[in-house]
């Protein structure tokens, strides 16, 4: 067992509240290399963020955990994770109140790069620190899921010696984090596991990218049994170069998740893909947004047709790559969606989704030449969001109010829509005729008018009673 050094240290935070995100986190140290890589949401509403320092305490880049309330403040402060080498985390999740990260471990002194696994208990205090993998070959851990005996399974890649390429690895751990086995499974040149998921019937589907003899990588399935031995493989042809970040099983299908060339563009678009238990296809496609590069890494699916997806989508009108957090149906349409960030380079890497509607994503925003912590806890519901933001002092003022039918807006006010939003939550798109809003066709009751941008930004928003 490798021996792990722990360093409470305090660290720079900035806070922002805007009518674009109900929390907006940007933290770290802004001359070292740092990012956010997950969360987990506490009971009392706190969420822990799991995220890396490139310049670690003892010379190695560190893994590194803090615990922060609903309103941005540290509970917590960062706590460092490591010892000489580099150790980067992948993922983690939470288990019978301890939360276990998953990563990799680059060794200095023989380019040897193991897996890892660490148990943290909810207080930030390290309970075990294991890396697995051999001499001389490359084993790591990319993703971490429960399974239904209480333990969890990890998927990754291995590079074996004299074996060309890199190839699918499928580990699994009984409910004390004790290693079970390993499985690695070669499907060509060169295969690159991402997840693996346990199907509810028992066995795993491992999901990555494979290959192809015309040099593009296109996502690759292998089905296993419940001692991870490889029953079948399946590819979802596609003539472009693509590939897979994350994947869930939701209703008897397989969502998968990532990045995929079209013909209009060799940059990636949004990639959505469905297939039964058995890999067979049931639908894929793309979310076409701009030319200039855009992917998604994570997923929660509510619904087969209440998807949130995050990752990074290219914004024409900030000439930059935004962070961007969207809900989408089963064929990839648009409900929602939202940019954070700004000129630079702002990017989701995992996404979670409460009971309420409200998301934490966790990611990374390039300051000063140097990526720093990201962290996002919002909603699409303007209810939600606007309540908590007290945004009366910001809000423009709108006449009569309350009013039985026209609603009279200020000159300077401009906005490209408006949405109405009742007191359950429900939106309905209305139209400004020369600054003025008709509601009389509503029921009495309380609203919130929300004004947004062409990009679908909100812009400002009003209470307005309808008699």
């Amino acid at each position: 067992m490798n021996y792990l050094k722990i360093v409470v240290v305090v660290f720079f935070l900035v806070k922002v509240f805007n009518v674009n995100a109900q929390v907006e986190l940007v933290f770290g140290d802004p001359l070292v290399n740092e990012k956010a890589i997950a969360t987990h949401s506490m009971p009392d509403g706190s969420f822990w963020v799991l995220g890396f320092s490139n310049v670690g305490i003892y010379g190695g880049a560190d893994v590194t955990l803090t615990r922060i309330d609903s309103l941005g403040n540290t509970i917590v402060p960062l706590i460092h994770f490591g010892g000489a080498d580099n150790d980067y985390p992948n993922n983690m999740i939470y288990k019978s109140g301890e939360l276990i990260i998953a990563g990799e471990t680059h060794s200095g002194m023989n380019s040897n790069v193991d897996g890892f696994i660490l148990v943290v208990d909810t207080a930030g205090v390290s309970e075990s620190f294991q890396t697995y993998g051999q001499v001389g070959q490359t084993e790591q851990f990319f993703d971490i899921k429960p399974t239904q005996d209480n333990g969890f399974v990890v998927s990754g890649f291995a590079s074996l010696p004299n074996q060309v390429g890199n190839d699918f690895l499928i580990a699994k751990f009984d409910d004390r984090s004790n290693f079970d086995w390993m499985q690695i499974h070669d499907l060509g040149t060169n295969d690159i596991g991402m997840v693996a998921v346990e199907k509810p019937s028992g066995g795993y589907i491992l999901v990555g990218d494979q290959l192809q003899p015309a040099g593009n990588y296109n996502v690759a399935l292998i089905g296993c049994d419940p001692l991870g031995n490889m029953l079948w493989d399946t590819t979802v042809v596609n003539p472009y170069n693509g590939g897979c970040k994350q994947a869930l099983i939701h209703d008897d299908q397989l969502i998968i998740v990532g990045e995929m060339g079209t013909a209009t563009s060799a940059a990636f678009d949004l990639y959505l893909i469905r297939t039964d238990l058995q890999g067979n296809l049931i639908w894929q496609g793309t979310i076409p947004k701009t030319n200039n590069g855009d992917a998604i890494f994570d997923l929660v699916v509510k619904s087969l047709n209440e998807i949130f997806i995050t990752g990074y989508v290219y914004n024409n009108a900030a000439q930059g790559t935004d962070l961007i957090v969207m809900e989408i149906d089963s064929v990839a349409g648009i409900v929602n969606e939202r940019y954070y960030g700004g000129t630079s380079f702002d990017m989701g890497i995992d996404i979670q989704v409460r009971d309420d509607g409200r998301f934490i994503v966790s990611g990374f925003t390039s300051q000063q030449s140097n990526d720093q912590y990201y962290v996002i806890y919002d909603s699409f519901s303007p209810t939600t969001s606007v309540q908590s933001l007290q945004l009366e002092a910001k809000m423009t003022p709108i006449y009569p109010n309350p009013t039985t039918a026209l609603i009279y807006l200020p000159e300077e006010l401009k906005f490209d829509q408006v949405e109405l939003v009742d007191e359950l939550g429900r939106t309905f798109l209305i139209k400004a005729t020369n600054q003025q809003l008709d509601i009389s066709a509503f029921n009495t009751g309380k609203y919130w008018l929300v004004f947004k941008d062409e990009k679908g930004k909100v812009i400002t928003t009003q209470h307005v009673i309808k008699e």
